[in-house]
């Protein structure tokens, strides 16, 4: 879950509301930070979500229109690597090379990837050990079944709701021919996910 006002107006109090409201549930926040707040800025909102259990981020270059060589992009990629955050963030194939390259492809990213890019990133990611694809723009005729093979164990589900159907999503999986793919999709490896960036609870 993650708040609007964080995106669009204040990452700090939006963080606030998120993690105050969330606090005793089962969804799990995920806060934001905006780099085109500057250095100071950034470092107050990352710090004082973390210490309120922020372990998810995620950042929003096409939106909010800024560039993931932001010189703040990159200190606040540092950042969520030292602390062992997960970073979810759509962006073109080539920033989301930069991000693993900036953690040196250590720390947790998800990532939605389009179905008519994958002739590259299913080549360009395939040895990546920290990049996680999402379901939600796999929607391309055999996709999921073509890139499953290298990422069985990176491939985790989203569907777009509410601008994507859920129904159509799940029907994608229900026709891959490998069995163990939809258990694993849609819980084995956010499971596994999940453990890594939660490890001490």
């Amino acid at each position: 879950m993650h708040n609007l006002e964080g995106l669009w107006y204040d990452p700090l109090s939006g963080n606030d509301a998120l993690l105050a409201d969330f606090r005793s549930s089962p969804h799990i926040p995920v806060c934001t930070v905006n780099p085109l707040e500057g250095e100071q800025r950034c470092m107050q909102v990352l710090e004082k979500a973390w210490v309120t259990g922020a372990r998810i981020w995620r950042l929003y270059p096409q939106e909010q229109a800024w560039s993931i060589s932001h010189p703040v992009s990159k200190m606040i990629c540092g950042w969520l690597y030292e602390h062992d955050c997960c970073l979810l963030i759509d962006a073109p194939v080539a920033d989301i090379d930069r991000v693993l390259d900036m953690t040196e492809d250590a720390m947790a990213v998800i990532a939605s990837l389009h179905f008519y890019d994958s002739a590259d990133w299913s080549v360009r990611f395939r040895q990546s050990s920290s990049l996680y694809i999402t379901t939600r723009l796999l929607h391309g005729p055999g996709t999921i079944e073509y890139v499953y093979p290298w990422f069985k164990h990176h491939l985790v589900f989203a569907s777009g709701a509410p601008f994507g159907a859920i129904k159509s999503s799940m029907n994608l999986l229900d026709d891959l021919k490998y069995p163990e793919a939809k258990e694993q999709v849609l819980t084995g490896n956010s499971v596994r996910l999940l453990g890594r960036i939660f490890h001490d609870r």
